[in-house]
């Protein structure tokens, strides 16, 4: 029989307040042992865990005693979480749901009680979480909690339909997400069956009538997957069958207001979650506006939604993720925009020379990613019919000669141009802006007088047949070696001189961008800012305007540009900063306003202020939202850091990057294939359209397969190295390779028997691995065999209420506190990655009590404020040196945009198949600043039975293979194969 646990509990404030005691007088929690708050850490590390994330319903008690929970709170614990803390017992009655008639009529309720073992109704009076019957008090489970409170919502909206369905179908997924509960339900409710919309898309199309569109829809699942993926969801993933979506379609079109719920079938319901249904309201408004609008609204819908989301009462700073949240760019939806040209993709001249000569073999325009060759002597002629076509609002010209076409812009005759100028020497031809034209453009900036041009002129190569970069620019200045930055205050190391000189070179000869693709730590923002600060100062020295620069970069990394700005260049080096992003951006717009470019079709943004700004921070939204607006701006230089977020060649984010007029470019990632190789493609394609020779995205795919490991070597040499005193268009170099002045690196794998309980639990896993049949078969089953190789328990609450039990039962686990036990004995400081939240707020709360530390360990994760997480890295960084302690990690939530050099340890308790991502989980420790080495822990759980066939090893031995593979060729991370790689080992470790 389990000792008593010394804590009370008192109906108090609508809640409950759970206390310690001792001989019925209460104390501190602090003064029970550590023994007896470790009995009960199951219960206080949720408990601990949720006041310090700020969720509503847990407070401290003053006086240090204990807790006070609102009845959720109460709800939420399990019955392990609830006994240690002595709380009463799960009720144990069953719950009935009833409907008192047909669940369309407005009479009808849904009424719930509570029944014991015979059926018989029993009396419940219940309070603050609780059921009281007669004198005993008991927990309502969550779950069941929940299905009361989608009861009374139904209840509660009797007259509106729609909003009953609505109700009807939060009851349905309650009750399913309760099915392990004693629940008698209404046929009429078991019978019904809702599809939950988690997130939205639109479905394009033309008419005469013009632009149209319909709203699709698709699950969480389907999100969370290509989210973790990287992919880009599909159409035909879409929640609904194509009859649904046709029948929804009509629905949606006819009714008066975007509604919650939709009638699919008979018996058959969509409903609209929450958090999308302003955008769904916002679509059905657009529906109805004029054409122009229409097509205003389907080139960039996130502008719309935006504003929408910001009437909602969001911030600035939180609206750009709620927006990705809400709407997805389908591999239709981004195709179909640019191919009715709703998005025009960039059109800038080229020419293209043959190997090794100067004059032009051909010319031509580059729409996008497609490259169009024309005759010399068909230049002129094909802009006279660009300027008619305008004049007399056609879409489009053929090009003589060929099958190809051009659309009939401004764009397109201001690139004719540009070739007829300064290569043909022939006056431009003149067009009227297309004010009498039945297509006019909106007006975005004063346009060059005739005889001017600000194209930019286009270098292509067309030399598949060699191996090396080959092609020529027209030189800036003449390049004598580095040149030190005097406004950077900090000693750059070694590799970060080569990096800036390269820059400097890159520049000199005349790049239109190159890629720095370096290994994660070793400085990329640091070297761009110090180019930066010299090309500012080259510039002036060389006699060319000043420009301002713009660096576009991830929300989550705005904080840190200023940061480096104010650590490393001293002075005005980078001239008047610009924060162009979240509440600053009012200030920079022509009216109060907020509506962006894309939503009024033409310039919102004060330009004569962004000119004379010297750097202009922005992210990548702004930079969609407001792409006429900075796309009417000249830049001396533009950094896109993180770029591997616009390798999508079809998105309009892509498009907004390219349509930007920066003389140079430089595009900033750690991982520049994560995916596909048509990343590498598309990022070249931004920062030097047409020059590597490489073709269009078909012709590359092709050539460079992944099956061919020879393609991707010489793909490599090709991007890597440098020909005939020509910098490299790329350069990636690993700490290994160049941070010579790095300590040791020292990696440790280590393998443990699984314990009795985690053997039994694996092989019953590894038989619905064997069975699973379909895509989201499979991965449930993967998911499953994946927790389980952490703990044999991971797919329900905790069970034990001993530390040392829960932690005998993992070999991960065992692992783990056994390496920890050694680092406490050293005092010293150690990072543990770890997905699982649960396990998180065990592990952090087992951690203060085994080593008895004056605070909890800090923890980073997916919902940690960026204020919280700064402050748990400061903490972290500045303790004492010969101090222990531990930060528990997500790892995407923490593999980017941390500097932990503190740590001299990092243990990876749990995997993913992207060495990438783990790779930068570790380069929070070991990164520039380290200055001891660093020991970094792979922990592996072995099955008895089928040792180097179980998960843990098959997993590390796809790392260590990717690994070695990226080291020698160009690859992506994640293949999309690795799942089925793994089901089929595992299969095969079977048999």
């Amino acid at each position: 029989m389990k000792p008593q646990a010394p804590f009370g509990w008192e109906i108090a404030d609508g809640g409950v307040t759970v206390f310690a005691i001792k001989k019925t007088i209460r104390v501190k929690i602090e003064s029970l042992s550590s023994n007896e708050r470790l009995a009960a850490s199951l219960a206080l590390a949720r408990i601990q865990a949720a006041i310090e994330n700020g969720e509503s319903g847990y407070t401290a008690l003053e006086d240090g005693t204990g807790y006070w929970l609102a009845p959720k709170a109460v709800q939420a614990l399990d019955s392990n979480q609830a006994e240690s803390l002595n709380l009463p017992p799960t009720c144990p009655f069953s719950l009935w749901i009833k409907l008192t008639g047909p669940f369309t009529a407005p009479t009808t309720k849904a009424l719930a009680s509570w029944h014991d073992v015979s059926g018989t109704r029993v009396a419940i009076k219940e309070n603050s979480g609780l059921a009281i019957h007669g004198s005993k008090a008991y927990r309502i489970p969550a779950n069941l909690a929940a299905i009361q409170v989608a009861c009374t919502s139904f209840n509660d909206n009797a007259d509106d339909l729609d909003e009953r369905l609505a109700a009807m179908s939060i009851l349905k997924q309650v009750l399913e997400e309760a099915s392990g509960e004693a629940i008698g339900t209404d046929k009429q409710i078991i019978d019904m069956r809702f599809r939950h919309a988690s997130t939205l898309s639109i479905d394009v199309s033309v008419d005469p009538a013009g632009v149209n569109f319909d709203p699709i829809f698709f699950s969480r699942e389907v999100k969370e997957q290509a989210l973790e993926a990287g992919d880009v969801i599909k159409q035909s993933e879409s929640l609904l069958t194509p009859e649904m979506q046709k029948n929804l379609a009509v629905q949606f079109r006819h009714g008066a207001n975007a509604k919650p719920t939709y009638v699919l079938a008979r018996g058959e319901y969509l409903f609209i979650d929450p958090s999308i249904r302003p955008a769904l309201e916002v679509i059905k408004e657009q529906q109805g506006k004029s054409a122009d609008e229409r097509s205003r609204f389907a080139r960039s819908p996130q502008s719309f939604f935006r504003e929408r989301y910001l009437k909602e009462g969001f911030t600035e700073d939180q609206v750009d993720q709620v927006v990705v949240d809400s709407f997805v760019e389908t591999d239709a939806f981004s195709e179909r925009v640019i191919q009715v040209g709703l998005w025009r993709p960039p059109i800038l001249p080229f020419i293209k020379r043959a190997p090794n000569a100067w004059f032009p073999e051909s010319f031509g325009l580059k729409i996008g990613s497609k490259i169009i060759s024309i005759p010399e002597s068909e230049i002129e002629p094909l802009a006279k019919s660009v300027a008619k076509a305008i004049k007399e609002g056609a879409e489009e010209v053929s090009v003589p000669g060929t099958q190809e076409t051009v659309p009939a812009t401004l764009d397109a005759l201001d690139s004719l141009n540009a070739i007829l100028q300064l290569f043909l020497k022939i006056p431009p031809v003149t067009a009227d802006d297309g004010e009498d034209g039945k297509n006019p453009e909106p007006s975005v900036t004063a346009r060059p007088e005739p005889g001017e041009t600000n194209k930019a002129i286009l270098v292509v190569q067309d030399n598949f047949v060699d191996e090396v970069f080959i092609a020529q620019f027209a030189a800036r200045t003449c390049f004598t070696g580095f040149e030190q930055p005097s406004s950077v205050k900090t000693q750059l190391k070694a590799h970060q001189v080569n990096g800036v000189t390269w820059l400097q070179k890159a520049w000199s000869v005349g790049y239109p961008g190159v890629l720095l693709a370096d290994d994660m730590g070793l400085g990329k923002t640091l070297q761009v800012l110090a180019f930066i600060c010299w090309l500012k100062t080259k510039q002036a020295k060389i006699g060319l305007t000043p420009k301002p620069a713009l660096v576009v970069a991830p929300i989550s990394l705005l904080g840190n540009w200023e940061s480096e700005v104010q650590s490393h260049v001293s002075g005005d080096g980078l001239g008047l900063m610009t924060r162009l992003y979240g509440e600053s951006l009012r200030r920079y717009r022509l009216s109060k306003s907020s509506r962006p470019d894309v939503i009024e079709g033409k310039v919102t943004l004060d330009l004569t202020s962004l000119r004379a700004s010297g750097w202009i921070l922005t992210t990548y939204e702004t930079m969609r939202d407001y792409n006429l607006s900075l796309g009417a701006i000249e830049f001396s230089v533009i950094a896109f850091d993180e770029m591997q977020k616009i390798k999508n060649p079809q998105s309009m984010m892509t498009n907004a990057a390219q349509a930007l007029h920066g003389d140079f470019k430089v595009g900033m990632t750690g991982t520049p294939i994560e995916n596909s190789l048509a990343d590498i493609w598309t990022l070249f394609d931004t920062l030097m359209p047409g020059a590597l020779g490489l073709g269009d995205l078909r012709a590359f795919l092709n050539r460079y397969k992944l099956d061919n490991p020879d393609a991707l070597r010489s793909l490599k040499d090709r991007l890597t190295e440098e020909t005939d005193e020509k910098p490299a268009p790329m350069i990636r170099r690993m700490k290994s390779d160049v941070a010579k002045d790095l300590p040791e690196k020292i990696e440790q794998s280590i393998e443990r028997m699984m314990p009795e309980a985690q053997a039994i639990a694996y092989v019953s896993a590894l038989k619905s691995v064997n069975a699973a049949q379909g895509k989201r078969s499979k991965l449930e089953a993967f998911h499953r065999i994946r927790g389980i190789s952490l703990h044999p328990r991971f797919a329900t609450q905790l069970s034990s209420s001993n530390p040392e039990e829960h932690i005998g039962e993992s070999a991960r686990l065992i692992s783990c506190f056994q390496l920890l036990d050694q680092i406490h004995r050293k005092n010293e400081k150690v990072l543990v990655f770890i997905e699982s939240i649960a396990m998180q707020e065990w592990m952090s709360f087992t951690l203060k009590e085994r080593y008895n530390l004056g605070k909890f360990p800090g923890r980073i994760f997916g919902d940690t404020s960026a204020e919280k997480r700064t402050q748990v890295v400061e903490q972290f960084q500045t303790s004492p040196k010969q101090c222990f302690d531990v930060l528990i990690l997500s790892p995407r939530a923490a593999g980017v945009g941390l500097t932990l050099t503190a740590a001299t340890h990092v243990i990876h308790l749990s995997r993913w198949w992207n060495p990438a991502v783990e790779d930068q989980c570790t380069d929070r420790a070991y990164r520039i600043g380290q200055t001891r080495d660093v020991t970094v822990y792979y922990l592996q759980a072995v099955h008895p039975l089928y040792g180097n066939g179980s998960f843990d090893c098959i997993l590390n031995e796809l790392l260590i293979r990717k690994r070695a593979l990226s080291r020698g060729m160009l690859m992506p991370a994640e293949t999309g194969e690795e799942l089925d790689q793994m089901l089929e080992r595992l299969n095969s470790s079977v048999t």
